[in-house]
């Protein structure tokens, strides 16, 4: 059965019999268990790709020569994703240096007021595409449990091979 509409409730509302509802209902409830376990599944997979990011065992090599590679140190300021899964260091080529944690400062973009993602930043403006207003730097302690903006990461990245 088709889902309904919220056009159609009032439709419903004035006309559905008693047997009709019940068959609303039941569809409703089929759904709503289908997108549970769809979700369930989802929770599942994110819990498993967070585990194994952290393990340094995703994504899987591409071929057996580098079936064991020596794990990458994680980077504290390279976090990524709504978990704020810490990355490993980057560093431009020919460089010892990473472009996220060293000599790197971290702040808000000023006229936001959703404080969940760091900004890297120049002279008052962030490094991505629209180049917000900063707040004041923050400490490193409290950016390293934020993620990084993604428009930032792109910024501080591009042109450098990931050495890392």
């Amino acid at each position: 059965m088709k889902r309904l509409d919220d056009d159609q409730r009032a439709t419903v509302r004035e006309h559905a019999s008693l047997a009709s509802i019940r068959i609303m209902v039941r569809a409703e409830r089929r759904e709503r268990l289908r997108v549970d376990a769809r979700l369930a599944w989802l929770e599942r997979l994110q819990d498993h790709r967070t585990d194994q990011l952290l393990a340094g065992t995703w994504p899987a090599p591409a071929d057996d020569d580098q079936a064991n590679p020596a794990p990458a140190a994680l980077c504290p300021q390279n976090l990524y994703g709504d978990k704020a899964v810490p990355l490993p260091h980057h560093y431009p080529a020919g460089s010892d240096q990473c472009v996220f944690c060293t000599g790197r400062t971290y702040a808000f973009n000023a006229d936001s007021v959703n404080h969940t993602t760091k900004h890297a930043h120049d002279q008052g403006r962030t490094l991505c595409r629209l180049r917000f207003r900063t707040n004041p730097p923050m400490t490193d302690d409290w950016a390293s449990r934020l993620p990084l903006c993604g428009g930032c990461r792109d910024a501080l990245t591009t042109g450098t091979e990931a050495t890392g």
